[in-house]
């Protein structure tokens, strides 16, 4: 499995109970880098992601879309989720580098 199949496969699977599993998927010194959020390192990522969950219920997010190669690719996502009592829908893209052991070095 490549590096880009095995995060789109951890990503869809994004929830409160897989987030101790962020670092088998994403380097130590992760760059994460979003309109909203910016962090650098697993626990930075953990609080970001944390934050998402405390913020939205329901979240889940499918991955539409994907092209890339072991260094680098893109994900084409919808992430549904609940906000303040009301179902919502949000599209999204993307761009992670992998290091060489294929985890994730920037989002």
């Amino acid at each position: 499995m490549s590096a880009l199949d095995r995060i789109a496969e951890y990503f869809s699977s994004l929830a409160p109970e897989t987030l101790p599993r962020l670092g088998e998927h994403y380097a130590d010194e992760v760059h994460f880098l979003d309109p909203i959020n910016e962090g650098r390192g697993l626990a930075d990522l953990q609080a970001i992601f944390e934050d998402l969950f405390k913020q939205l219920k329901n979240v889940q997010i499918s991955i539409d879309a994907r092209s890339g190669n072991e260094e680098q690719g893109f994900l084409r996502w919808t992430m549904a989720y609940t906000f303040r009592g009301k179902s919502r829908t949000l599209p999204g893209t993307s761009h992670f580098t992998f290091d060489p052991a294929g985890k994730v070095a920037s989002q």
